[in-house]
């Protein structure tokens, strides 16, 4: 939450598979989200020890109703 635009940062470990964590990031506009993966792209890679499997990724987009 360090980044500007950032407004929510969390790690849940996953119930079901313990050894899977489920990041949740909520940014203030896609701009800001932009600027958050570039700058992503430009820090190394996570050590070969801290990947496990494949690196599977979802991205979802939160619309509130209300």
């Amino acid at each position: 939450m360090k980044e500007p635009g950032c407004e929510q940062f969390e790690v849940f470990q996953i119930v079901l598979n313990p050894d899977k964590l489920a990041l949740l990031e909520r940014w203030t506009d896609q701009a800001v989200l932009d600027i958050h993966a570039k700058l992503n792209s430009t820090r190394p890679a996570l050590r070969p020890e801290l990947r496990m499997g494949s690196s599977e990724r979802e991205d979802y987009h939160y619309n509130r109703t209300r």
